[in-house]
């Protein structure tokens, strides 16, 4: 738990709910994306992004109308220009 926690290799790895919603809003982010660069960076922002900031955008994100809070999202984290 915390940031600084360290991944360790292995089939599976329970979240917290500010990481799984860390996690969520990147995979939305980054789905159809192809530069390596802006996908890392976007990762670091949402890395240090606060665990309720994150789950009210994966709520925007997953509406109906979400594709313009997905793109709002892609400009915040430096995934597009």
């Amino acid at each position: 738990k915390g940031p600084g926690v360290k991944l360790t290799s292995g089939p599976f790895h329970t979240l917290d709910a500010d990481w799984g919603a860390k996690v969520a809003c990147y995979s939305l982010i980054s789905s159809g994306l192809r530069n390596a660069d802006r996908l890392s960076r976007a990762a670091q922002n949402l890395h240090g992004a606060d665990g309720a900031e994150a789950a009210w955008w994966l709520g925007l994100m997953s509406r109906r109308d979400g594709k313009r809070a997905v793109r709002a999202l892609r400009i915040l984290a430096e995934a597009v220009k």
